[in-house]
């Protein structure tokens, strides 16, 4: 009996340790939205429309009401660049430093896509809590992102992402 119960703990504890996971598609990925971002400098909100293919180039637009003052960030081979709402143009290694360097806050960018699609960062350490296949709570580089699954999508609906002094609500319509 003791050794039936050993036996079933472990397989629980491991079950557990490897929750499956929604895999990302092995296509483009194109999401749109609205955001809203929360620091100690800034209060942003608005749109989004996001693109990404195969090979990790992006296109991501950040826009407010009514259409008025978008910004682009594109990612191409190893540049990204961000054009905003004035015309100006800026370039840099990394988005994350390219939007803190211009607008002043920055986003997690090169683990958004993963995170919007509902999956760790791969070859990243995290710790997650599932509901069924899906995961509820992801702690990743940082971040705790809490998620809302949609019932009629395999994207969640609703993503919370926080880290220090940093707020991120995405919201996926598409």
């Amino acid at each position: 009996m003791k050794k039936l119960l050993c036996y079933l703990l472990c397989l629980l504890l491991t079950a557990c340790a490897t929750a499956p996971q929604k895999a990302p598609l092995s296509g483009e990925v194109q999401l749109q939205g609205m955001f809203s971002l929360v620091t100690p400098q800034a209060h942003e909100s608005g749109h989004f429309s996001w693109q990404e293919d195969p090979s990790q180039q992006f296109n991501l637009e950040l826009y407010g009401p009514l259409g008025l003052g978008a910004t682009r960030l594109v990612k191409q081979n190893d540049a990204v660049t961000l054009e905003t709402a004035q015309g100006k143009t800026y370039t840099a290694g990394s988005p994350e430093q390219l939007l803190q360097n211009v607008l002043g806050w920055s986003m997690p960018v090169e683990g958004m896509t993963y995170w919007l699609l509902g999956v760790p960062v791969p070859h990243q350490p995290f710790t997650a809590q599932y509901q069924g296949s899906e995961i509820v709570v992801l702690n990743q580089a940082g971040w705790v992102i809490h998620y809302t699954w949609s019932k009629t999508s395999i994207y969640p609906q609703r993503i919370l992402m926080q880290r220090t002094n940093v707020r991120l609500l995405v919201v996926v319509s598409h």
